[in-house]
Formats: structure tokens, sequence, C-alpha cells
């Protein structure tokens, strides 16, 4: 079970460092555009903001009610959008680390969450696709 996070350089192919903070299994895991930070997702309910340079965890953003299947970043870096157990999908600021919004209207478990390059909508599935607007 994974309950950290390790950050490596791809082209040395070394891990730099092990990040732990989450207390149960990390499920999911998006990078800003810039490269900047992470926003790993997990069982334990929450997601946590890292930042990639140093390892350091800045935000844990602790709003869903289960666990956390899904992570995608906007093109902005600004936002992340959680795909969770508790039948939702949250908006995230992750320079705030404050919810924005709670998308709705899901029968079953949300598993998976991808963002338009526009950042105007969320694709995500619970055995269907479906997309949502006002991400």
């Amino acid at each position: 079970m994974t309950l950290s996070l390790k950050f490596g350089d791809m082209e040395a192919v070394d891990e730099i460092q092990q990040s732990n903070g989450h207390t149960d299994r990390v499920n999911a895991v998006s990078i800003t555009p810039d490269g900047k930070r992470a926003v790993s997702g997990s069982s334990d309910s929450c997601l946590k903001v890292w930042d990639m340079g140093t390892g350091v965890e800045i935000h844990t953003l602790s709003k869903h009610m289960d666990g956390v299947n899904a992570v995608s970043m906007t093109q902005d870096g600004k936002r992340a959008i959680s795909a969770s157990w508790d039948d939702t999908l949250k908006v995230w600021d992750i320079e705030t680390g404050g919810e924005i919004r709670t998308l709705k209207g899901h029968k079953n478990r949300v598993m998976g969450v991808s963002v338009t390059p526009d950042g105007r909508y969320a694709v995500q599935h619970h055995g269907t696709i479906r997309s949502k607007s006002g991400i």
C-alpha cells in the first residue's frame, strides 16, 4: 500500500525524495503544467498539494466524504478537480487550498476525471461518460 509520494528525476532515474502525508493508499496524482505543484488523492478522503521542488506539503484539501479516486489539473494550473467514491466531483483552488464548488448528480462512485484544455468542462466516468460545465 502506497501512503507516500516519491519525487524523482526522469532523466537521472533517481529518487530525489519521498514525502509522507496521507494516512491511506494514494490513488491518483496530477502535476501542474508548469511542474511546480503536484496534487495527490487518497483513500483517506483527502487531497494534498505538494511543492515539486522541495516535496513539502502545502495544503490538505479535506472536504470529500469518501476516498479520492482521480484528480486532474486545469491547463492554467490554478484548479484541481477531484473525483470521489462519495459520488461527487470537487473543484479546488490549489493556491489557497479552498473548495470552489461541488459537482453532484452522480448515482455511483466517480472513478475518473479529465479536464478540457480550455478548463470549461470536466469529463468523468462512473460506468458511463458524462461531462459537466462550471469548473
